[in-house]
Order: structure tokens, then sequence, then C-alpha cells
């Protein structure tokens, strides 16, 4: 068991509320804590490890943002090109002005396909849908691509799952390429991370949680939520994949600096005040607390996952239900002092 002043508050956390999942937190040369609690497969009795692999839910859409900035990395695409000059698709009310840049920051005012501004059941989504049948981006049109607009683009932020199946399209149609094959060659692959993926659920590999709905039943989410990752939420990692990854963008091993630095520059302020957007990226807090991070949520699923510029410090929380990273985080970013 890890024993440093992180590690004893993740452990009083966890006695204080029963913590499912992985707790990791590093520095470029020490490993602070890296822990795990709870079950991977309940029914079976197999826990949870640190390298075990865990559904990432909207923490997937940097990795959809690292995909195309590579493009635009490699002469390939502008980011104010607009979408409707780039994918081959019937949107018949989006404005043609929405741009790739928009869409990265959640400020393009398409419709979507599930709108947290107004909704909160994920699991909803799919109760006339079958699960398996989505597995690549443009499973998903037929549930927004002929609603309304909903501002004007540019005109304010609203979080949008869809604004991410769309750069999921674009992606395919630059790249040649789908979606989650370009994202394994030119960012997990690049960056090393060698246990991470889009696994259906329905097939999952070696070393993967399961995703509970509930903390006390067996249930999974295989029919909450699409049976692969895509451009908005899914891929599977582990808490050490995440760690190389924050290392492999701020190094220059993803993308070049220049480009980095436009992904990295705070765009707009989101719902919480605390936070700005960059591209598929929040930003939180001054000098030493300055922190780069994802969060993500679904049914079964919850994560966070930050790393603090000026020190290197990466955490990484990744939960196999969808309530257990939020106190957790809580507790560690208090710890390392940021947001």
């Amino acid at each position: 068991m890890t024993t440093t002043p992180i590690a004893d508050a993740v452990h009083a956390q966890h006695a204080r509320l029963p913590f499912t999942g992985v707790v990791h937190v590093a520095t470029p040369d020490t490993t602070l804590v890296a822990e795990a609690f709870g079950m991977a497969d309940r029914a079976n009795k197999r826990p949870n490890t640190v390298d075990t692999r865990f559904p990432t839910a909207s923490g997937t859409k940097i990795f959809t943002a690292v995909a195309v900035a590579s493009l635009v990395d490699a002469g390939k695409l502008a980011f104010d090109a607009c979408l409707t000059d780039l994918i081959d698709a019937d949107l018949p009310h989006f404005d043609p002005a929405i741009t790739v840049e928009q869409l990265l920051t959640h400020t393009a005012g398409n419709p979507d396909y599930f709108d947290e501004e107004f909704e909160d059941d994920y699991a909803a989504l799919w109760a006339d849908r079958p699960t398996h049948t989505v597995r690549r981006p443009a499973d998903f049109l037929p549930m927004f691509a002929h609603l309304e607009q909903k501002f004007t683009p540019g005109e304010r932020y609203a979080y949008s799952n869809g604004g991410f199946i769309l750069l999921g399209l674009v992606i395919e149609a630059v790249s040649g390429q789908e979606y989650t094959e370009y994202v394994q060659a030119h960012v997990f692959d690049k960056a090393g991370m060698a246990g991470s993926g889009f696994f259906a659920l329905d097939c999952l590999p070696a070393r993967c949680a399961n995703g509970y709905l509930d903390e006390d039943s067996d249930q999974t989410n295989i029919f909450s939520v699409p049976v692969i990752g895509g451009a908005d939420g899914g891929a599977l990692t582990t808490a050490a994949d995440m760690d190389r990854f924050w290392r492999a963008l701020l190094d220059g091993t993803l993308l070049s600096p220049a480009i980095r630095d436009q992904m990295l520059a705070d765009r707009v302020v989101t719902d919480d005040d605390r936070f700005h957007y960059g591209y598929g990226v929040y930003m939180a807090g001054e000098g030493e607390s300055r922190a780069y991070s994802v969060v993500g949520e679904d049914p079964g699923v919850s994560m966070a996952s930050a790393i603090l510029p000026t020190s290197g410090t990466v955490m990484t929380l990744l939960c196999n239900t969808d309530s257990a990273a939020w106190e957790m985080r809580r507790v560690v970013a208090a710890a390392l002092n940021t947001p």
C-alpha cells in the first residue's frame, strides 16, 4: 500500500465513502499513489487492479480533439474550415458557417442527439434503439441531423456531444480512415498507450472493468451506452496510459508545440465559471495550481484526469460506477492544490 500524504487522503476518503476504480497520481519521477478498489467483475469476484481498463465516457473527447489537431498539423485540415465543406451529410437546418474550431469548443450551436442542457438520462436514449447498432459516427446522425440549429455559431458555450460526433465524421472524411482506426494510430499508439482502444462491450478483451448501474447489483451498463466508443465518448484506457497521454501531449510527441498551444489556450468560459475550455480540454487555476483536465460520466462510468503542467503531476481516477469519481476527485485535487 502506498504511504504518501495523497495516498493517506485517498485511503481516508475510501473509508468514508467506498470507491470503486483506480486512483493514480504521479510526478515525472515518482508515483505518489497507485491504488485499485472494488470489483471489475462483481459476479466472478475479479477485482480492479491498477492496470484495469475502464471506459472514459466524455474523457474521450480530448482524444478526438488531438486527432483533429493532428490533421491540422499535417496540413490536411484547418481549424477555421466549415463543417459543410468537409462532410457529405444531409444537415438541412445546420448553419453553414459552423467551423471545426466551434465544434471543438462547444460554441457551434448545432443540435445534439443528447443535449445536456435539457436531458439527464443518457440510458433512456437507448430504450428504443439497439445499442449494438451504434458503432460509427454516422450511426448517430439519424438522431439529430434534422433538428433545428440551437443558436448562431460562436454566440455562446453549450456542451455538445453531437458536435464531437460531427468531428468524428470530419476525421473520417479528411483522413480516409475510420475514426477509431485513426485515433488508435495517431493518438494511442503514438503516445505509447498500449492498453487503450475502442473495444466493443459485447467482445471485451482482458483486463476490462464492467460498468455497473448501481452499488448493490450486478447489472452492467451494456444496454445503456453504445456498444463501442466513438468520437464523443467511450474509449477504454488505463490510469498509466492517461499518464502517458498527458506527457505525450505536453512534450510534443502528439502535436507540434504551435498546434498544442492552440489546443490548450483558454477559448471560452464554461457553465462553471472556474473553468475555461480549449479544444476538447478544460483549463483552470493559475501558476502552480494551473491544470488541464478532462472528465466523463455515463451510466456505469465516471472518470477524471488532469495534468499540472508546472510540476508535471498527473492525476487520474477511472471508475466503474457513474458517481464514484467526484468526491474522490475533490479530495485528490485539494491535496494537489488545484481546482
